[in-house]
C-alpha cells in the first residue's frame, strides 16, 4: 500500500527540489533588475523659473586652471507649467565679461512637455537636454552665461562643460539676473549638483515619456501649495490619487534619480514573482506547476519591463494578484472551527489589497468584482461544509469526525443529498428530534450514501436540523464564521477602500486645487475635488507612448501583435547603425505558446463539460483552474469595455493570468494513472518534457531580447537578427 506524505509536513520539515529552484531564480530576477534599474544620481534642488518681462538667469563661470574654454553646456527640466503636449523654447546665451549682460546666443532647444504635439519635438523632462556642443560660439573664454524659456518651469540643472570634460564650478550672478535679483538662494538650486550631469543616453539614465509623466505629478504634489502666475499645474489623471502616494516616498529620500522613481514598481514585481509562485502552487495544488508559473513570469516580458518602470502598473497587478490570492486560500481552505479569526485573515487581506488596488485606479473595480465572486463562492462552500457536518450526525450515523475545511470532492454530493433527505424525510413538527452524535472534531469524509439512506429511513429518524446541545454549537459556530467572513469582507473591501482613498487625497489636496481648480481664487469644495480627482482615470488621455500604443484594441495583447517603444535614444538607428531602445513587449515565444495554450484548454474543458467524465475529481479541478485563469484575463479586459481608450491599463495583470495557461495545458496532457520510479517518485511524462523544453525555448527568446528590454546599445544588425524579427508590426528597427 503507498503512502501519501502530507505536503506540509514535508514543507515544513525541509524545502523541497521545486521551492529551492524558486528560491534561486528570485535571486537572478532581483539581481538582474537590481542592477540595471537604473542611475542614482540626483540633480538636487530645483530653481522655479518665472518667464516673462526678458526674465533671465544668469551665472559665471569659475574656470579651473585646467580649463580655458566652454565646450558644451546641458540643462535638466523638471516641471514645465504649460498645458501637455505645448512646446517650450529654452536660450542660453554667453558673454565674455562679468558686468556685461550676455548677449551672444550659445544654443536653442525646444522641448515638449512630456511629449510633444509636433513630430520634430520630443519630451525632454528631467532628462539632460544638450543646448550647445561642439560649435564655434563655444570656443571663446565666456565669463557668464545665462538661460531664459518661454515657460514657467523647474530648472533642475545647468552644466557647462570645459575643455577638459569636467563640469565647469559655477556661482550665482544676481546683479545680471534680470527678474530673480533678490533670489541669490534660489538661483543656487540650479548649480547645486553638477555631478549630477550623466553623458549616457542608456535607458538606465534617462526617464522615459511615462516615467516623466509621473514624475511630474510627484513634483506637483511635492510643491504643497506654491503657485506662480501663468502656471499650469498638471497631476496624473490616468490613475488615481494613491498611485502618487505610493511613488512618492522613494523620489522625496533619493531624489529625481532613475532608481528611486523605478525602485517602488520594482518592488512590487518582485512580490508578485513571489505571489504568483505561491498561488500557482495552490491553484495547481503541485509546487512544479507554482514554479513553472513564475518562471513563465519571470521571462514572459512584461515583468522586465513593465515591472521595471516608474509607473504605477506594477503596483496594481500585485495588489490584485494578493487579492486572488488570498481570496482564493479562503476558497479552497475555508476556515477552521479551531482557528476561526485566523481563517478570515484570508478574506481580510484579500479585502486590504483590493482596497489599494481601487484607491489606486477605481477602473479595477472589474478584477476586484471577480475577486468578490469567489468570496461568493467562498461562502457557498462553507455553507455546504456546515450542511456536512449535520448529515454526518444524523442519529443512525456511526459516530464520525467533523471537517470544518470542506474538501472540493464533497461539494456536489453534499449538496445533492442534502437536497433529498430535506424534501423526503422533513420530520413533523411534533415529532422529537434524535439525540445528536458524538462531538465536531475534524478531517474526515463524508458519511457514506448507504448510511445517510440508513439514517433516513423510519417517521422522524432523520433530523436535519439537530436539537439539543451539540446541535445548537454547530450553528453557533457556522453563524460565527458568517460573521468573521461578513465582517472582514465589509471592512477591507468597503471601508478601507474609502479610508485609503481619503488619506491619499489628503496628500494630493493641494496638487488637486491647482489642477482641477484656479489656485488663485479656489472654489471647489473638497468633495468636489475628490470627485474630480476620482473620475478622472474614466477619460483616458493616452498621452504617453507606453498607454497610447496599447489603446487601439485590447485583444492585441492575445499576441505580441503591438507594444511601445518607451525610450528610444537614436531615432534613426539603421543610418547611425546604434540601437538603442527599450521596448514594453511579452515574450513572443511565450505569447504564442500561451495563445495556443488557451485555445487548447478551452478545447479541452469544453469536451470534458460534455464528456461522461464531467464530474471526475481531476476534470473538475482542471475547471476550477480555467475559470480562474479566465476570469483574471476578461477582467483585466473588461475596463476597456466601459471606458474608451482605456486599453491594457491592466496589462501587467493580464499578463500573469494569460501565461497560466502554459502550466493548465500541460497538467491537462498528463495521463490518468502516475507511473512512479525506482525511488517512489512519479516518473517524468512527455507532457513534463514538452514544459521543460518550452521553458528553454522562452530563456533563449528572453535572452536574445536582453537589449530590448533593458536598454542596452548594440549594433542595428544585431538587433535586427536578436529580436527585430519578432515584432510583425515593425517601425523599420523594432516596434511602433
Amino acid at each position: 500500500m503507498n503512502h501519501i506524505t502530507d505536503p506540509g509536513k514535508k514543507a515544513r520539515g525541509r524545502l523541497s527540489g521545486f521551492s529551492v529552484a524558486f528560491i534561486i531564480l528570485f535571486v537572478l530576477f532581483f539581481a538582474a533588475g537590481f542592477g540595471s534599474l537604473g542611475s542614482f544620481r540626483s540633480t538636487g534642488k530645483a530653481f522655479s523659473y518665472v518667464s516673462g518681462d526678458n526674465n533671465i538667469a544668469v551665472f559665471n563661470l569659475e574656470m579651473t586652471d585646467k580649463q580655458s574654454k566652454l565646450t558644451a553646456v546641458y540643462v535638466n527640466v523638471g516641471n514645465v507649467y504649460t498645458e501637455l503636449g505645448a512646446d517650450t523654447k529654452i536660450t542660453v546665451k554667453r558673454t565674455n565679461s562679468l558686468d556685461t549682460k550676455p548677449g551672444i546666443t550659445v544654443g536653442e532647444a525646444t522641448i515638449g512637455n512630456i511629449y510633444s504635439k509636433k513630430d520634430k519635438t520630443e519630451g525632454a523632462n528631467f532628462n539632460w537636454i544638450s543646448i550647445a556642443t561642439g560649435k564655434d560660439k563655444l570656443d571663446a573664454s565666456a565669463k557668464t552665461i545665462s538661460f531664459s524659456a518661454t515657460a514657467n518651469l523647474d530648472l533642475n540643472e545647468i552644466v557647462c562643460i570645459g575643455n577638459d570634460g569636467k563640469p565647469i564650478p559655477m556661482s550665482v550672478n544676481t546683479e545680471l539676473s534680470q527678474g530673480f535679483s533678490l533670489q541669490k538662494k534660489q538661483l543656487s538650486y540650479a548649480i547645486d549638483a553638477p555631478n549630477s550631469f550623466i553623458g549616457s543616453n542608456a535607458a538606465r539614465n534617462n526617464f522615459t515619456a511615462e516615467e516623466a509623466y509621473y514624475m511630474t505629478s510627484i513634483h506637483t504634489v511635492l510643491g504643497g501649495g506654491a503657485i506662480a502666475s501663468g502656471s499650469v499645474y498638471n497631476v496624473d489623471r490616468d490613475f488615481n490619487s494613491l498611485a502618487t502616494v505610493l511613488l512618492l516616498p522613494s523620489v522625496a529620500v533619493f531624489g529625481d534619480s532613475t532608481f528611486a522613481l523605478r525602485l517602488t514598481p520594482f518592488l512590487a514585481t518582485c512580490a508578485t514573482l513571489i505571489l504568483v509562485y505561491l498561488f500557482g502552487s495552490l491553484l495547481f495544488k503541485d509546487e512544479k506547476y507554482g514554479f513553472a508559473f513564475a518562471l513563465l513570469f519571470a521571462v514572459g516580458g512584461l515583468a522586465t519591463t513593465v515591472g521595471r518602470l516608474g509607473a504605477p502598473y506594477a503596483l496594481l497587478a500585485c495588489f490584485l494578484v494578493a487579492s486572488a490570492y488570498f481570496m482564493y486560500r479562503f476558497f479552497s481552505k475555508g476556515i477552521s472551527s479551531e482557528h476561526v479569526v485566523r481563517g478570515g485573515l484570508n478574506v481580510l487581506f484579500s479585502g486590504l489589497f483590493a482596497a489599494l488596488a481601487l484607491a489606486m485606479n477605481f477602473l479595477s473595480i472589474f478584477p476586484v468584482a471577480a475577486i468578490l465572486a469567489l468570496f461568493g463562492f467562498g461562502m457557498r462552500r462553507q455553507k455546504l461544509a456546515y450542511k456536512n457536518e449535520l448529515v454526518k450526525h444524523l442519529p443512525a450515523a456511526p459516530s464520525s469526525e467533523s471537517a470544518s475545511e470542506f474538501s472540493e470532492e464533497q461539494t456536489a454530493e453534499t449538496e445533492a443529498k442534502l437536497g433529498t433527505l430535506e424534501k423526503e424525510n422533513r420530520p413533523a413538527a411534533s415529532e422529537p428530534a434524535a439525540k445528536p452524535a458524538a462531538a465536531e472534531k475534524e478531517n474526515k469524509p463524508a458519511v457514506a450514501e448507504k448510511d445517510i439512506k440508513s439514517a433516513a429511513a423510519g417517521k422522524g429518524a432523520a433530523a436535519i436540523a439537530l436539537i439539543g446541545r451539540e446541535g445548537k454549537e454547530m450553528k453557533a459556530a457556522y453563524a460565527y464564521k458568517t460573521r468573521i467572513s461578513w465582517a472582514f469582507a465589509a471592512i477591507s473591501f468597503v471601508l478601507a477602500t474609502f479610508l485609503f482613498m481619503l488619506l491619499a487625497s489628503v496628500v494630493t489636496y493641494n496638487a488637486y486645487v491647482k489642477t482641477f481648480d484656479d489656485p488663485s481664487n479656489p472654489s471647489l469644495s473638497y468633495a468636489a475635488l475628490l470627485g474630480k480627482g476620482f473620475a478622472a482615470p474614466f477619460r483616458i488621455d493616452n498621452i504617453t507612448k507606453y498607454t497610447s500604443a496599447n489603446a487601439v484594441n485590447v485583444l492585441a495583447w492575445l499576441m505580441p501583435l503591438k507594444a511601445s517603444t518607451v525610450y528610444d535614444a537614436i531615432r534613426v538607428p539603421v543610418a547611425s547603425n546604434r540601437y538603442l531602445a527599450w521596448n514594453v513587449s511579452m515574450n513572443a515565444a511565450v505569447c504564442v505558446a500561451a495563445l495556443i495554450s488557451f485555445a487548447f484548454c478551452t478545447v479541452s474543458v469544453i469536451s470534458d463539460l460534455l464528456s461522461k467524465e464531467r464530474g471526475g475529481r481531476i476534470a473538475r479541478r482542471v475547471r476550477r483552474i480555467y475559470l480562474v485563469l479566465l476570469g483574471g484575463i476578461l477582467s483585466a479586459m473588461l475596463a476597456s469595455a466601459f471606458v474608451k481608450n482605456t486599453s491594457m491599463l491592466q496589462s501587467a495583470l493580464f499578463g500573469v493570468f494569460y501565461l497560466g495557461f502554459i502550466p493548465l495545458a500541460t497538467k491537462i496532457c498528463q495521463p490518468a494513472e502516475i507511473v512512479l520510479n525506482g525511488k517512489g517518485r512519479a516518473k517524468t511524462s512527455a507532457a513534463d518534457i514538452i514544459l521543460i523544453v518550452l521553458c528553454f525555448i522562452f530563456a533563449v527568446f528572453f535572452a536574445l531580447s536582453v537589449p530590448s528590454m533593458y536598454g542596452f546599445e548594440i549594433s542595428a544588425t544585431a538587433a535586427k537578427r536578436m529580436f527585430g524579427w519578432t515584432s510583425i508590426f515593425s517601425n523599420g528597427y523594432f516596434r511602433v
